[in-house]
């Protein structure tokens, strides 16, 4: 879980997933402090144990935010708030500027910061809320790839999702462009099969068509703790 430095006390700290109504403990895994320039303020907390039905929402990180839609989730004066709007360009220390153009509603405020920043041109997240300037209607995030200069692991977690990928199951996306988008590192293995306990073989899928990525066929279930496993059925995706 990421959030900023500035709004967190040393230790471990009792966290809430408000949508769910669960709340349980974490502790500071990495606390990048907020330097001179206002870089930084990024603190990575790791949750003592699952919280039930929550999904991981998927950061991503594009060459350009700008014109994107955004909506982010705060608390203002306590109260649970939605602030949508427009992104801008990089402004300040590897910011980006979220900008209100609807002229009414809330805007990210005092309470936001920490919270991710849900784009709604690419579906994903795309930073964390860091500052607000309320006068001016805006605020500003840190976005992915600076989290990542920061925090390095972050890179193991960022990028396309088959699961949340409305196009996945359809034409629209070749199984040729699946496996190059799950084994986008080097040395990555796609394993291409059928769910353990469905009928019908594997998709025939050109091997000698896909370049240096190496690949297998075999059950779906034996494969799963590997990375970059897709399994398909009937010429649907049914699991990574």
């Amino acid at each position: 879980m990421l959030t900023c430095t500035h709004v967190l006390p040393a230790g471990d700290v009792r966290v809430t997933v408000v949508h769910l109504g669960a709340t349980t403990t974490a502790a500071v895994e990495l606390s990048v402090p907020v330097v001179e320039d206002g870089s930084g303020d990024l603190t990575v907390l790791r949750l003592a144990e699952p919280v039930p039905r929550a999904v991981v929402a998927p950061p991503r990180s594009p060459i350009a935010l700008s014109d994107h839609d955004f909506v982010v989730h705060g608390f203002t004066r306590g109260f649970l708030a939605e602030a949508r709007g427009r992104l801008g360009g990089r402004v300040g220390p590897g910011w980006v500027q979220m900008d209100d153009v609807r002229g009414f509603g809330h805007v990210v405020d005092r309470g936001f910061s920490g919270a991710p920043v849900w784009d709604d041109t690419i579906g994903a997240v795309v930073g964390i809320v860091v500052a607000a300037q309320k006068s001016a209607r805006a605020g500003y995030l840190i976005p992915v790839a600076e989290i990542v200069g920061m925090w390095p692991a972050a890179k193991e977690f960022t990028g396309w999702r088959l699961d949340l990928d409305e196009a996945a199951g359809t034409a629209a996306l070749s199984i040729a462009t699946l496996l190059h988008r799950l084994a986008a590192g080097p040395g990555r293995r796609v394993v291409v099969g059928t769910p353990v306990g469905a009928r019908g073989s594997a998709t025939n899928v050109p091997l000698n068509r896909l370049g240096n990525l190496s690949l297998s066929r075999g059950p779906c279930g034996s494969s799963r703790a590997r990375t970059g496993v897709c399994c398909w059925s009937a010429c649907r995706p049914a699991c990574v």
